[in-house]
């Protein structure tokens, strides 16, 4: 099939020539866009929220533009010693990893390459003592951590009050937290192959919606405050942190015989990309339809993995910036 583009104005672009694959990204509606230097979002105490040894879970999606500082906060406690969920360079700045302040006490994951401009789901839980490491669904490592949180303020993506502020750089999304750990089934469930599930519903293997305590999904698109999705009323206020419109649709237009399937795809305001890509290996939903070759046999739906050989990312070449394009003038021919 082909892709083209277009505007909001109905501008399309040229189509570019045949391709192996779709860009289609995951449901939701916006994240919010953190500068590296001083945005946040704070959210007040709450006496669910996880205190002592107890066990939790905290998650969230992410999208790193800059590691050039060696912590990036993505969850903490707006008292140090208390609690922070940060990626961390590691002591001879080569590699990155996943760690957990808790009590004074650290926890690191076992190094993992990380690429920038691209979303990773990051969880991490701990029951009887044992902390435990994910990323996109899959456990990481673990080890032991008893340190005990005392409760406080949280912010998301920056302390605002004490030396070590560890700003984040890039956007944050569907953030939650739990009073227990979370199977790996779960958490696997709630990756959902790129595709996130609500958290505030239970589906499939994620059964423990009853346990959120605070849900922030992100999906407000505009004002100062973050609403807690779980229905605990834990809503953040942002301070400096901006909304970006980060997920959209390429959706079926033309093509139901042949070898070429055309899909179009609106940008909206705030969507921004240097390479663009689907979202994940299972991107491509159907809705109803279907794609079969001429003796019936439906297509594999996996797509290659974002950024590998055989995807949209890797073939082709799609910029999406914040210049629009030039309409065409009547008489003007375009070959596709």
């Amino acid at each position: 099939y082909r892709i083209s583009a277009f505007d909001n104005a109905g501008n399309e672009s040229s189509k570019t020539s045949d391709g192996t694959s779709l860009p289609h990204v995951t449901d939701g509606d916006y994240s919010l866009s953190f500068d590296g230097t001083d945005d946040f979002v704070e959210i007040a105490d709450n006496a669910s929220f996880p205190s002592g040894t107890s066990d939790f879970t905290f998650l969230a999606w992410i999208n790193i533009d800059d590691m050039a500082i060696d912590h990036r906060i993505i969850l903490c406690s707006k008292t140090l010693d208390h609690f922070q969920f940060i990626l961390e360079k590691t002591s001879d700045n080569a590699n990155t990893r996943l760690n957990a302040y808790i009590g004074g006490v650290f926890s690191g994951s076992s190094v993992i390459a990380w690429t920038l401009n691209q979303w990773y789901h990051v969880t991490v839980t701990r029951e009887s003592g044992t902390v435990k490491f994910y990323r996109d669904g899959s456990y990481v490592s673990n080890s032991s951590n008893n340190g005990s949180i005392t409760r406080n303020a949280l912010e998301i993506g920056y302390r605002s009050t004490h030396s070590y502020k560890h700003p984040f750089d890039g956007d944050i999304n569907e953030v939650g937290i739990w009073d227990e750990a979370l199977t790996s089934s779960e958490v696997t469930a709630l990756y959902n192959s790129g595709v996130p599930l609500a958290a505030s519903s239970n589906s499939g293997n994620y059964t423990s919606s009853a346990n959120l305590k605070a849900y922030w999904d992100f999906n407000e698109g505009s004002g100062t405050t973050v609403a807690d999705a779980s229905g605990n009323s834990n809503n953040g206020t942002i301070s400096g942190a901006t909304w970006v419109a980060s997920t959209a649709n390429a959706n079926y237009a033309s093509g139901p015989t042949g070898t070429t399937l055309t899909f179009n795809y609106t940008v909206a305001s705030g969507h921004t990309s240097s390479d663009l890509d689907y979202a994940s290996t299972g991107a491509l939903a159907l809705n109803s339809g279907t794609i079969r070759d001429a003796a019936g046999n439906n297509a594999t739906l996996t797509l290659a993995s974002p950024g590998a050989t055989n995807s949209l990312g890797a073939d082709k070449a799609l910029i999406i910036d914040t210049t629009v394009p030039t309409a065409l003038t009547a008489g003007t021919v375009v070959t596709t």
